[in-house]
């Protein structure tokens, strides 16, 4: 494991995020450092990209330039990790989630 950082990337109406968790050691708690996701110049009317960063938890967002949002990419996302996933008996039964629902 690499610095325990791992990269989701998601998407909707044109913007495309990418948010940069710490995983924390042994305890399966992630941290969350870094969103920044880009956007298409006045959505498909120009040719360019805008870029930003979320600005938490003041629920706002900074505006970057190519190279700032690419060097965000290349700080966290150069350094990739393999999860390694296991089952926990019990702790999720499906024939309980029908009860669940009465």
């Amino acid at each position: 494991m690499k610095n325990g950082i791992i990269e989701m990337i998601s998407g909707s109406a044109g913007k495309e995020y990418h948010t940069f968790y710490q995983l924390e050691k042994n305890s399966g708690i992630a941290w969350s450092l870094e969103e920044v996701y880009d956007i298409p110049e006045n959505w498909g009317e120009g040719e360019g990209m805008l870029y930003y960063r979320s600005v938490y938890p003041e629920s706002k967002d900074e505006e970057l330039t190519e190279e700032e949002y690419f060097d965000v990419l290349n700080q966290y996302g150069a350094t990739p990790i393999e999860l390694e996933w296991h089952t926990v008996e019990g702790f999720w039964n499906p024939e309980n989630a029908a009860e669940l629902g009465n």
